[in-house]
């Protein structure tokens, strides 16, 4: 029966403030501390682990439980009957729904932070005077609000702005003692959130919303993990080129497919993606951001610019610029079950209020090939294989 498994210790993995290691991924930038809800260090001993298994295990309760590493410590015992009564409740709710849910909550309070092209903390929202203090259990709060107005009440968020308003100072009208972590203050506290958001949600069917779409969270640490797996991702900003003129770049298409095939070549159990809508240099997002008026999210190291811009530099609708895409791939010589999958997995994907248009290609059962010839990935690069290569290349798919 699936159950809960205790988080694997964290490994050195995310640079800090104070110890600088190179990695990718910077502690200010990660969800936790970009809202302040928890330190830089509190991410070295995984306190945001315990956050995400403490409203995982309310919500699949259904109700607030006691927050204390005790009932934490009871859920990951299997020896303990509350670790067989969760384990099971997690069964039949799904690994794949809770995960949706989870992440739909943690975009909803993403997107209520950003206001006017900027992004607010949590942190200095909901405390009326400035602080540098963590605030785990109030976050728990505001996002168990969130989950039951959306999977329990059936409502969507209608106006960020105005929950962001409503939302401020609310750390004064909590009951935030160090004795309120039990499960009837934490109701109690639920239902001042509730109380105080819920004129601006409206009624609506958030299953179109939160499942089935990819998330903003999946796209974001997509794009992360896109800096040390180059083999298996791509990014192009898209099919216009930079200069005045803004002329289209007729050879994207065909460069796009040649690392479509390259990409599905890695191997039967590799998994890739091209990002269009990505620019991976800050000196073309610079340019993107003064040629089109728009303003790139960083993500990493890469720029979110989105597809939109060239659609209204074309004078088309975000929708038609997706089918020239879908179009290319249909059109092309790539192999045939190859083909079909690039075209089942090809999303138009919303990031930041931006579209970007994804290709994923799903691991292939034998060699691909692309105008009858065989590509494959060196590092970023996309090339024709060599004879050797072809050997090399079959020889995976035959293991």
């Amino acid at each position: 029966m699936p159950r809960f498994q205790p988080p694997p210790r964290r490994t050195q993995s995310v640079d800090l403030p104070k110890t600088k290691y190179g990695y990718t991924v910077q502690a200010e930038e990660v969800f936790w501390v970009r809202q302040g809800i928890l330190r830089s260090t509190d991410l070295r001993d995984s306190l945001d682990e315990q956050v995400i298994a403490d409203v995982a295990a309310c919500i699949l309760s259904e109700k607030p439980v006691e927050r204390s590493k005790d009932t934490l410590d009871a859920i990951y015992d299997p020896a303990r009957q509350e670790s067989a009564r969760i384990g099971a409740t997690f069964a039949a709710y799904g690994a794949e729904k809770l995960d949706s849910e989870i992440k739909y909550c943690i975009e909803a309070i993403d997107k209520i932070t950003f206001a006017e092209d900027r992004e607010r903390s949590l942190r200095s929202i909901v405390f009326k005077t400035r602080t540098t203090n963590p605030f785990p259990t109030v976050f728990s709060t505001i996002f168990l609000a969130i989950h039951e107005l959306s999977f329990k009440d059936g409502l969507l968020l209608a106006n960020s702005g105005s929950v962001r308003d409503a939302l401020t100072g609310v750390h004064s009208v909590l009951n935030t003692r160090r004795d309120a972590l039990g499960p009837d203050a934490r109701r109690n506290n639920i239902n001042i959130v509730k109380g105080l958001i819920r004129d601006h949600f409206v009624t609506g069917d958030v299953s179109k919303v939160a499942f089935g779409a990819r998330r903003e969270l999946d796209i974001e640490n997509t794009l992360r993990r896109s800096q040390i797996e180059t083999p298996t991702f791509e990014i192009k900003q898209g099919i216009l080129r930079l200069d005045i003129a803004r002329q289209q770049d007729r050879s994207i298409f065909r460069k796009v497919l040649e690392t479509i095939c390259g990409i599905a070549n890695i191997g039967p159990g590799s998994t890739g993606a091209v990002f269009v809508g990505v620019a991976d240099d800050e000196n073309d997002a610079t340019r993107i951001a003064s040629l089109d008026r728009i303003s790139p999210r960083q993500v990493g190291a890469r720029w979110v610019v989105g597809v939109d811009r060239e659609a209204s530099r074309l004078g088309i609708s975000s929708e038609r610029y997706y089918q020239l895409w879908r179009d290319s791939i249909d059109k092309s010589t790539l192999s045939s079950p190859l083909k079909a999958d690039a075209l089942s997995n090809l999303d138009l994907c919303i990031y930041k209020g931006m579209h970007i248009l994804i290709i994923t290609i799903p691991p292939q059962r034998s060699v691909s090939l692309f105008d009858g010839k065989i590509y494959c990935r060196e590092g970023d690069q996309t090339v024709e294989a060599t004879p050797e290569k072809i050997v090399a290349i079959s020889t995976r798919f035959r293991a």
